[in-house]
């Protein structure tokens, strides 16, 4: 880096962005690299510490031999690692939209959902609630529902297949859709047929 300190004006916007750049993506960054979503948030990162290796490189003036030496050894890696593809298998989220929005093409506005994303859903034009919401106000929910306020009440999870989540709960739930997102988890849409008092 002797050069980037002789050279240093004629670095310091390269420098700066990369810094602004490698700020605002850990901002986003929840601690998971190899999550799919946060994946793309250091492909920026990755080509501009590629376009500054590829400078530096040429400034120290590195045979060419070495270089193709590196490259190769670079690539293979490279190579061993798309093979196993983990983050495009990772990918249950595009899975679990598509047959989410396929079982909402047959229900009706008026129907409730509970969801871990809520958001989603209200987008779509229907009614959710997140999981803690309804949990902290399953009384409420559960009235309004024996009253026929909407006309069913869905549950949308992805329990795993050793633990299931809301098993235990004194809600009778029946399973209108089930769909496998990997190995070890599933997409379960169910709806609430009875509750105890």
């Amino acid at each position: 880096m002797y050069w980037v300190l002789r050279e240093g004006k004629k670095y310091l916007f390269p420098l700066a962005y990369l810094g602004f750049l490698l700020i605002l993506l850990l901002s986003h960054h929840f601690g998971f690299a190899g999550h799919p979503t946060q994946v793309r948030l250091f492909l920026p990162l990755s080509f501009a510490l590629v376009g500054l290796s590829l400078l530096t490189l040429k400034k120290l003036e590195v045979s060419s031999g070495w270089t193709l030496v590196v490259f190769a050894l670079l690539s293979f890696h490279h190579l061993r690692y798309s093979i196993s593809d983990p983050l495009t298998t990772q990918l249950t989220m595009t899975r679990e939209v598509r047959h989410i929005r396929d079982f909402l093409q047959k229900a009706s506005p008026e129907d409730l959902f509970v969801y871990d994303r809520p958001g989603q859903l209200a987008a779509l034009g229907f009614s959710a609630i997140s999981f803690n919401y309804f949990e902290a106000n399953k009384e409420k929910y559960v009235g309004d529902w024996k009253r026929r306020l909407f006309q069913n009440l869905y549950f949308i999870d992805r329990p795993k297949y050793a633990h299931t989540i809301y098993e235990m709960s004194p809600l009778k739930k029946v399973v209108e859709r089930e769909h496998q997102l990997s190995p070890e988890e599933r997409l379960r849409i169910s709806r609430l047929e009875s509750a105890l008092p």
